[in-house]
């Protein structure tokens, strides 16, 4: 890793203000998407495609939300990955797989 790069991943900007942002999408990433999931299936009568596409969109978002606290966690490290490479992998994978979902 050369000397920019190092200054940018110890910089505040991704050691206090990233952590911060995704603290924030988690407080209400959540709890939002686990009541809009809760309202689109069990709360609607009639199954419109549309309550299911929405119910889609919030499970996907649903499960972004579920690992951002790992991501916190890595940012407040100095951005240095405490949990082993495996989970870093399925870390990862989960969250290109989980752009394409959204």
């Amino acid at each position: 890793v050369n000397a920019h790069v190092e200054a940018v991943l110890k910089s505040p900007l991704t050691t206090v203000l990233l952590p911060v942002v995704y603290i924030i999408v988690f407080v209400v990433g959540l709890p939002a998407n686990a009541l809009a999931i809760w309202v689109f299936l069990f709360r609607t009568k009639k199954r419109h495609p549309s309550s299911i596409y929405m119910a889609n969109l919030a499970l996907a978002d649903l499960m972004f939300v579920i690992w951002v606290p790992l991501k916190i966690a890595y940012h407040f490290n100095n951005n240095n990955w405490i949990y082993g490479d495996g989970l870093c992998k399925v870390l990862v994978a989960f969250f290109y797989s989980n752009m394409y979902c959204s």
